[in-house]
């Protein structure tokens, strides 16, 4: 299979992070739905952060709390 470098790189993030027992949470793509893997922020927390889409390349703001995350457009 053939994989774009961003998607290599996003692949390679995740596996490290399940590697290290990282808690993971999964959020659909504001743009095209796919699923994404990300962090979870510790208890109390709220991290945002300007991210693009490892499937369809769209930037978007990223928000992950400890149980949950979200994309929104720009």
């Amino acid at each position: 299979m053939n994989l774009s470098p961003a998607m290599q790189r996003y692949l390679d993030y995740i596996q490290q992070l399940e590697a290290q027992g990282t808690r993971l949470v999964e959020f659909p793509c504001p743009a095209c739905a796919e699923g994404i893997l990300t962090p979870a922020a510790a208890p109390c927390e709220v991290i945002d952060t300007l991210t693009d889409c490892p499937y369809c390349g769209t930037l978007f703001l990223m928000i992950s709390e400890s149980d949950r995350a979200r994309g929104m457009l720009m």
